[in-house]
């Protein structure tokens, strides 16, 4: 089922299509990617009901607002969740191929990336292994380059040199401080502050094991740390936190984890909204959402002593 789930991802890239008819057939192939792979991460956890639980993914606004706009984030989305699973089963050469190859397709999937960096450390996964990762990077990027794709990192690239702000759109720390009236650049702190951090949960999921379910709240932490501390931001970085924040829930199905979701899920709504709108206090209002959401998952992740967290101690 893994290249099932991947087929449409792969297929819609090199589809000869009409622009209008292909950006329609990336889209739904990608909605279709992404539940597929939904699907075999729950089905893995032992989900109740995985078929079931795998659509409401239809339901998430930012993943029906992502066809809209012509957005491509489904695809490397559906990716990323299958080198989670990989992860999950310690295929370590799938993982690093699969993430290589979602970060190739969109730079935004990095933003789960230490989480895979903490893996590889804490599973002491041979150094010779690391490089196909980039090596998968690189060939997506050749490949959508071929066929003019402009999801790789042109577009990101572009918004980091022409961009003035700390945040563009995101519903993230920065959004709410570039609007006080500080009066000096921050960007090289944001910088600062953003590796630090991603620096430190590195090192704390590198030090101890982490049990099956725990690795979607894992993923989840590392892309919700770095959409939210990390500047240049836009308004679809919390896509991702999406995704896993539902399943997470799905995962744990009680009412803390259910509560973290709709609060990303919102977040990431207003953010869409207020960049559609204009509305910039819908983007603030979506960052403080998101800061919340980040602060409960982490209260728990992150406590000094593993033995004194239930969270990492159980395993699957």
């Amino acid at each position: 089922m893994t290249i099932a789930a991947a087929a449409p991802v792969m297929l819609c890239a090199w589809l000869p299509t009409a622009p209008g008819a292909a950006t329609a057939t990336a889209a739904l192939a990608g909605v279709a990617a992404l539940a597929l792979a939904l699907w075999q991460m729950l089905r893995r956890l032992g989900v109740p009901d995985p078929d079931r639980a795998a659509a409401l993914i239809l339901l998430l606004p930012s993943v029906a607002l992502n066809g809209v706009i012509g957005a491509h984030d489904t695809l490397w989305a559906a990716i990323l969740l299958l080198a989670l699973v990989a992860a999950l089963d310690r295929r370590h050469d799938a993982m690093l191929g699969w993430a290589g190859l979602a970060i190739g397709l969109n730079p935004q999937a990095g933003l789960t990336a230490p989480l895979f960096v903490a893996l590889l450390i804490n599973r002491r996964v041979p150094l010779l292994r690391w490089p196909i990762a980039p090596l998968a990077a690189a060939a997506a990027l050749l490949g959508t380059g071929s066929v003019g794709w402009t999801i790789g990192l042109r577009p990101l690239l572009h918004e980091a040199i022409t961009g003035h702000l700390l945040a563009i759109d995101a519903p993230n720390i920065w959004t709410i401080v570039q609007t006080l009236p500080l009066g000096y650049p921050l960007l090289g702190l944001a910088i600062a502050i953003a590796i630090g951090t991603i620096a430190t949960v590195i090192a704390h999921f590198a030090a101890r094991p982490i049990g099956d379910h725990d690795m979607i709240a894992a993923a989840l932490l590392c892309t919700m740390l770095a959409a939210g501390l990390l500047p240049l931001m836009h308004e679809r970085a919390f896509f991702l936190a999406d995704i896993l924040s539902l399943a997470l829930a799905l995962v744990r199905r009680d009412r803390a984890h259910w509560r973290i979701a709709l609060l990303v899920q919102a977040g990431s709504t207003l953010a869409l909204l207020g960049h559609a709108s204009g509305i910039d206090a819908l983007t603030i209002l979506g960052g403080g959402m998101t800061i919340a959401a980040t602060a409960l998952l982490a209260g728990p992740l992150l406590r000094p002593a593993a033995n004194d967290n239930p969270v990492i101690a159980r395993s699957a």
